[in-house]
């Protein structure tokens, strides 16, 4: 089972090296909204969806495209934490 500080970790990880190359001074904390303050634009968001897709074994369905679900690093090891949850209950 994945632990929810865990997968914030990778996720801010992962936007930090991919978004902010540039600024790496820069650090983003896990509620920064980062459609809102121009970390992730909408090409951004659909790359970051096949990345947590990939990285976490998870499907992103498109009425999971919200900026409740992808708004900030909390809200999307939040929402991977809950389809990991399905997955492993529907196997089991």
């Amino acid at each position: 089972m994945l632990d929810e500080a865990d997968v914030r970790d990778r996720i801010r990880r992962y936007v930090q090296g991919r978004f902010l190359p540039i600024r790496p001074n820069l650090t983003i904390r896990d509620d920064d909204r980062l459609i809102r303050n121009g970390i992730v634009d909408s090409l951004g968001a659909i790359e970051l969806i096949r990345a947590i897709e990939t990285e976490f074994g998870v499907e992103i369905r498109g009425d999971d495209v919200t900026e409740e679900n992808l708004g900030s690093v909390t809200a999307i090891a939040r929402l991977v934490i809950r389809k990991r949850t399905l997955l492993l209950d529907r196997t089991a």
